[in-house]
């Protein structure tokens, strides 16, 4: 009976990670974060990018890598497992949050809501198993870079995290021609 369960096509949606890091906007703050913020930084004369903005870049640059920490699901009837990043819930940058963020601010909030529904808010997935339609069971929610990297590995899912690169220095008027520069 289970494997004839199992059998079923899957009629909703499935999930599948995103992989942020491969997305162009996601390459250009992992490039140009550091340099913006130390060219717009100033100690002399008090100048600096508010706080909360760089806070929201810089999550933006977490959202989605499953190293930084995801929910472990575990279908019970044919044994998948699913792991889903922790989201930056931003409102300014992040495209899949903002959304995400957007979509549900059409729904009515109730003062009670149930388990699942909150982790589709919060993972954006139904917590049903993509081959079976079944429901998934919370394993476990994995905060620590550490632990993360260690049970990645041993599920064979990447356990990097990427890296930003380092400031640069603002370019000099002689090295700067007429091709490379508008004035």
């Amino acid at each position: 009976m289970e494997a004839a369960a199992c059998a079923r096509p899957a009629t909703g949606y499935t999930y599948a990670r995103r992989q942020p890091e491969k997305t162009a906007l996601f390459q250009v703050f992992q490039q140009h974060l550091l340099t913006f913020e130390q060219q717009w930084t100033d100690q002399a004369d008090g100048r600096t990018v508010p706080s909360f903005v760089t806070d929201e870049l810089h999550a933006f640059l977490d959202c989605g890598i499953l190293a930084k920490g995801f929910a472990h699901l575990y279908c019970d009837t044919c044994g998948e497992h699913y792991v889903v990043a922790f989201s930056c819930k931003a409102r300014a940058v992040c495209p899949s949050c903002l959304g995400r963020r957007m979509s549900e601010g059409a729904t009515d909030l109730v003062k009670y809501i149930r388990w699942s529904e909150l982790l589709r808010r919060v993972f954006g997935i139904e917590v049903v198993c993509g081959k079976c339609q079944n429901p998934l069971r919370l394993i476990a929610l994995i905060k620590t870079e550490e632990t993360a990297k260690r049970i990645l590995a041993a599920m064979h899912l990447p356990t990097e995290v990427p890296q930003l690169h380092p400031a640069r220095p603002p370019p000099t008027r002689e090295a700067r021609s007429d091709e490379d520069w508008v004035n």
